[in-house]
């Protein structure tokens, strides 16, 4: 099988002009083969059997650097597909030592080169995979290479993230920004110095503007994920970190989605509920209850008493302890006089 690869049109180089019916089909099957054997390296066992560092697999066309780069959109799909794979891979809690040496020599040095592919790509399907590859990786990192990569700074890197997402006209590249957008917005907050309120301002009409009725159900849903995503720090934390109309915007979001007419938006929407209540703090006093997590109680308790009792009250009712209906009068009260 090495021998095939190590011998093919994908090692010793062929631009697409040279192509030949059945030649994008032949590179895909031995695009294949060559990713079988990088991923070999990877599992439980067979570190070091690592044909990365040996033979002929040192070879810079058999890189995924260098094939991420193919004329052929076949092979760079099935590169960022298997660099997804790895890159989930590498976040596992359970990797061992040499797995993950393993799996860190495949994905090191990716970044500038994945910034440099994703202001280039003109394949939709890639070009998804590429945002995919690059929301997965450590912001800190990239955020510092977006300048030499691609000429922009890190705030000029979240307005082209954030355009994608308010301007596409492919939902799955929608949602992918979405969801990029939403989580670098939390990384500004909560790490960058710049002021943002412009940004997260615009953020949050875009979250606003995918919860609305007439959205299909994949943006719906790619809305769901992004205030899952923030819920930890927007919509449930301690502080205030949005301020308060901002905040009780997010929510609105939240019950609005509660009350779809897609179960699978519910279940989705219901997830921000979910993350709410795992806070380890929400019911272990009744001091703990702040203004973020009075917000919480009351969309529970609209979720009972309105109309989403109708399409949303199971999934919402399980989720709220009854312990917490007994304090909304005394916690509401107290919270008003306090302002």
């Amino acid at each position: 099988m090495a021998t095939i690869v190590f011998n093919s049109e994908l090692a010793t180089g062929i631009s697409y002009s040279s192509a030949v019916p059945g030649l994008s089909q032949y590179l895909q099957s031995i695009t294949k083969l060559l990713i079988s054997m990088l991923s070999v390296t990877t599992e439980p066992g067979l570190a070091d059997c690592n044909l990365l560092e040996t033979g002929k697999a040192t070879d810079p066309c058999l890189s995924v650097a260098h094939l991420l780069h193919s004329d052929f959109y076949e092979v760079r799909l099935l590169v960022l597909e298997a660099t997804l794979r790895w890159q989930k891979q590498m976040s596992c809690q359970h990797t061992i030592e040499g797995e993950g040496k393993n799996l860190l020599s495949l994905l090191s040095g990716l970044e500038e080169i994945l910034l440099g592919i994703a202001v280039k790509e003109k394949h939709s399907e890639c070009f998804c995979k590429v945002l995919e590859v690059l929301c997965g990786m450590d912001f800190r990192s990239l955020l510092l290479k977006t300048e030499d990569a691609i000429r922009m700074n890190p705030m000029d890197f979240l307005h082209w993230i954030m355009n994608i997402a308010d301007t596409s006209d492919s939902i799955e590249i929608q949602s992918v920004s979405l969801k990029f957008a939403s989580k670098l917005i939390v990384h500004f907050v909560q790490n960058w110095q710049e002021e943002v309120k412009s940004e997260t301002k615009l953020w949050i009409q875009i979250v606003t503007y995918c919860c609305e009725d007439e959205q299909q159900t994949d943006l719906s849903l790619a809305a769901a994920d992004a205030l899952v995503t923030v819920a930890p720090f927007f919509l449930i934390s301690q502080n205030l970190l949005l301020g308060l109309p901002d905040t009780l915007l997010l929510w609105k979001c939240v019950t609005h989605l509660l009350q779809s007419e897609e179960q699978i938006v519910r279940d989705a929407a219901a997830g921000v509920i979910r993350v709410a209540l795992t806070q380890g703090t929400i019911f272990k006093k009744k001091e703990a209850l702040v203004s973020p997590l009075v917000i919480l109680i009351v969309v529970g308790f609209q979720a009972q008493l309105e109309s989403l009792s109708w399409k949303a009250a199971d999934i919402v009712r399980p989720l709220l302890p009854a312990a917490v209906l007994r304090l909304i009068s005394s916690v509401l009260s107290e919270d008003i006089s306090a302002g």
